[in-house]
């Protein structure tokens, strides 16, 4: 069951993605695919389903401390470097942030004022732009989840205290870590000190 499971997810994301044709039947697949997405919960936090959401990382982009440049297409591509931004990397549509709500049953107000579709690997832990890496979280949440992980772990890379690879370990289920949630990752990082914005 979990296997069919598994390939009703595959079959809907490579729709949603690359436009595959879906069988005649795809409204009974889609209505499947929405019931396997559940938000889990964490200290009062929601999760997203890992084997919807499992996380997704870009080789194009990496971490050199360094910091010199790497160019993808003129594109700084290395998250340490002084100039690096996400604004060019960050290319997701309207229709695949309507796809990431709809796997978890969300089919109105989402993209919206209450949501964020949000990168699970966020782009400046060279996380890409695949709806396996997408999820709808509540967007209170997601301003918290923005301070405590996603403005932390870039310093730590960088500073050589964490690689970009433990990185993406800490906040998804890729690669079968043992921390496979944002709010776990935040508590381990907890002692990290005071962090500034990064440029997006």
């Amino acid at each position: 069951m979990r296997r069919l499971l598994l390939f009703m997810v595959a079959l809907f994301i490579l729709w949603a993605v690359f436009g595959f044709p879906m069988p005649a039947h795809s409204q009974i697949v889609k209505r499947a695919i929405l019931a396997t997405c559940r938000y889990r919960i964490d200290s009062g936090y929601d999760l997203p389903d890992p084997h919807c959401t499992p996380g997704q990382a870009d080789p194009r982009l990496v971490a050199d401390l360094s910091k010199a440049k790497h160019l993808v297409d003129g594109i700084e591509a290395n998250i340490c470097a002084k100039d690096f931004r996400t604004g060019p990397w960050r290319k997701v549509s309207e229709s695949e942030k309507k796809t990431a709500c709809e796997m978890y049953g969300i089919t109105s107000g989402c993209p919206g004022p209450g949501y964020e579709v949000d990168h699970l690997i966020s782009l400046e832990l060279g996380g890409n732009d695949s709806v396996a890496n997408l999820w709808p979280q509540p967007l209170t949440q997601a301003r918290i989840k923005d301070h405590r992980v996603e403005d932390v772990l870039p310093k730590l890379i960088c500073s050589g205290k964490m690689s970009m690879v433990d990185a993406q370990k800490c906040i998804s289920s890729t690669q079968k870590c043992i921390s496979s949630n944002w709010v776990a990752c935040a508590a381990r990082i907890a002692t990290v000190t005071p962090i500034s914005k990064r440029k997006r």
